[in-house]
């Protein structure tokens, strides 16, 4: 008899604990808050020099999800911390999304990574092994499948892209590519003067936005539906998503 109520109280004990930690879709009606955290989020003294790691803050209680940085600034260079980031977010039982800077590479790296044939053939090669680069790192981190991944296309520091936006957009190319032949949706993270100074301001209506210091209702850098917005308090990213367009499965994983 005390066998069968112990492991009574034992089922009650873990039906209880999962409910509790239940992950709940969001009413997708109204704006979601959540922040984003990569190498500027590990402890100090960690990471690439051209990247110091600041010690930033984790978000706050109020974040109903979180999008994690893969690189270090530029491909090829994981963020320090994505496994512990990723299982703060875990442990905190948050919607877990991603990132990637895409970058252009070094001489060394289009020698690696680019093969043979014409230089828009290396660099599109050079986008696709920074995407598996990340896809790998991501599964060392305990994540199988992510749903969709937003690639940042930016200006790195200490990795200047060329003045030609051909080449820039080669790269571009590769790494999105890449990540739909894993099956990974992408969406583009940047804003308009960098856009425009790399890319040329290239036109990609089918692929959602995340925008920094902008609103949902303002056309996006590239045509694109803007799916979440980027304010900063202090050292801490915060993103809003727009509400009606954002499909949480779809750019998240529980």
């Amino acid at each position: 008899m005390k066998r069968v109520l112990a492991l009574v109280v034992l089922a009650v004990v873990a039906l209880l604990g999962e409910t509790a930690h239940a992950v709940t879709t969001p009413d997708l009606r109204t704006a979601v808050h959540g922040a984003d955290v990569s190498w500027p989020n590990c402890p100090k003294g960690m990471g690439i020099p051209q990247r110091p790691t600041e010690g930033a803050p984790m978000p706050t209680a109020s974040s109903r999800f979180v999008v994690v940085g893969l690189t270090n600034g530029p491909g090829f260079t994981p963020n320090p911390c994505l496994v512990s980031q990723v299982r703060w977010v875990r442990a905190r039982h948050l919607w877990l999304g991603a990132y990637s800077v895409v970058s252009y590479p070094t001489a060394a790296q289009l020698q690696r990574y680019g093969g043979s044939g014409s230089l828009a053939t290396r660099l599109f090669r050079v986008g696709v092994a920074q995407a598996r680069t990340n896809a790998v790192n991501l599964r060392h981190a305990g994540v199988a499948r992510v749903p969709m991944v937003w690639v940042d296309v930016e200006p790195v520091r200490g990795w200047p892209w060329s003045t030609r936006t051909t080449a820039n957009n080669a790269v571009l190319d590769g790494v999105l590519a890449e990540y739909r032949a894993l099956g990974i949706r992408v969406g583009i993270y940047s804003y308009r003067t960098g856009w425009q100074e790399i890319t040329g301001g290239r036109r990609l209506p089918s692929l959602p936005t995340w925008v920094p210091l902008s609103s949902c209702g303002k056309a996006s850098f590239s045509g694109g539906p803007v799916w979440m917005t980027q304010t900063t308090s202090g050292s801490a990213d915060l993103d809003v998503t727009c509400p009606g367009r954002v499909s949480f499965p779809a750019a998240f994983t529980p």
